[in-house]
């Protein structure tokens, strides 16, 4: 009979993917790339934008970085939830993650966070 204790690794139970509805898979994706977080930067950088004197703001250049900030910011988003997806699952506040509750792939979201991120 083994008595020894076993390690947090040790009792981490994986559940299967399994497919969502578009609704809620939707939902995640919002949760998962922090989409509130990501509005507040996009809006804040361009309140900046719109301080810039009138002969120097170039809107198609303006256009482009703020689009560049938000798929930046929620790439950001995701690869943070990918990389803590272990602690997440311990932390009270953070367990009810996407990733900390099994709801996505990692491959999934590995991918869609290289593709936001390099985009």
């Amino acid at each position: 009979m083994n008595t020894m204790p076993q390690t947090a690794h040790q009792q981490t139970v994986y559940t299967p993917y399994t497919p969502l509805s578009i609704k809620t898979t939707f939902s995640l994706y919002c949760k998962l790339l922090k989409s509130k977080v990501v509005m507040v930067m996009v809006f804040s950088s361009c309140c900046g934008m719109l301080m810039v004197p009138s002969p120097y703001l170039h809107l198609p250049t303006a256009c482009f970085g703020l689009i560049g900030i938000g798929l930046l910011a929620a790439g950001a988003a995701a690869l943070n939830q990918l990389f803590e997806m272990h602690i997440d699952k311990t932390m009270q506040r953070t367990s009810a993650r996407p990733l900390a509750q099994n709801h996505l792939s990692r491959n999934h979201v590995a991918l869609l966070a290289s593709i936001l991120t390099f985009l």
